[in-house]
């Protein structure tokens, strides 16, 4: 598909809306997946939607931007460590940690 028309189409509601990390527009699989599963039905219009982070003013800091952001890398990569960390372009074994730190694994 063109990419004007995948743009298009997920703005307008057509398909469900991307997840932006790192510069890099991304859908999750399981979200397709529902999508067709359910029938392809019209999804709420978007614009641009970041509705992945709430931003609640103070209750917002780093580090749940960090766990976020690296929860977000490894469902883009499907769990794959190394992948994820190219995403987010920190090393491996930083990914490693944080995800001890934060006990996504």
């Amino acid at each position: 598909m063109p990419v004007k028309w995948v743009e298009k189409a997920a703005s307008s509601g057509k398909i469900p809306p991307p997840i932006y990390l790192d510069g890099h527009v991304r859908w999750r699989e399981k979200d397709i997946d529902e999508w067709i599963q359910g029938g392809c039905p019209p999804t709420q219009k978007t614009q641009r939607t970041q509705n992945d982070i709430e931003m609640h003013g103070d209750d917002l800091n780093i580090k749940q931007l960090e766990r976020w952001a690296i929860e977000h890398a490894l469902d883009i990569a499907k769990g794959n460590r190394e992948e994820a960390s190219r995403l987010l372009g920190i090393g491996e074994r930083t990914v490693y940690r944080k995800i001890k730190e934060y006990g996504l694994g």
